[in-house]
């Protein structure tokens, strides 16, 4: 299992072998994130989840990426817009070690992890960011991730998502 190191910072535009700690409301974190390098144009991390994501919301992410599922496995629901406002049907799709899941940026797919199994472990390639993280609301949209966490009581912490997915 990966473990938090000096240096977990949110708000990193450089960084070689970093981790960060990302926690529910309820303070148990629910991924560990090690940066094994990243850039203002690309990343490349291991992740180990622990749990899936929170929210039924679905959510967008601010990068492409590509994961690969090195151990263990979960099952995420994705769904595309069918307009700003309303999201099209949900599929439930269950990604297992040996899986590569692929994912836009932005509003093209949204999702929300459901399920995780014990031990899981990906390695990610991420894409440039060019957006922000946030919750696709069915009748409003895509809501920022501030906004959206301030709206629940939730205080939002740093530039990044705190108690979202990844």
């Amino acid at each position: 299992m990966l473990r938090r190191l000096p240096g977990n910072q949110w708000n990193q535009r450089y960084g070689i072998n970093t981790t960060m700690t990302l926690k529910d409301s309820d303070g148990d974190v629910y991924l560990f994130r090690r940066r094994l390098i990243q850039t203002p144009w690309a990343a490349i991390y291991l992740h180990d989840i622990e749990k899936g994501d929170e929210q039924p919301e679905m959510h967008s992410h601010p990068f492409p990426f590509a994961s690969l599922i090195l151990r263990g496995g979960y099952a995420e629901d994705t769904a595309r817009p069918v307009c700003a406002l309303h999201q099209g049907p949900i599929t439930r799709v269950a990604h297992l070690a040996g899986d590569w899941n692929v994912f836009p940026r932005g509003t093209v797919k949204i999702h929300t992890i459901v399920a995780v199994l014990p031990g899981t472990r990906t390695l990610v390639f991420a894409g440039r960011r060019r957006d922000s993280w946030g919750w696709f609301v069915e009748g409003r949209g895509l809501v920022h991730w501030k906004t959206f966490l301030l709206e629940q009581n939730r205080e939002p912490h740093g530039r990044r998502i705190p108690g979202g997915a990844a």
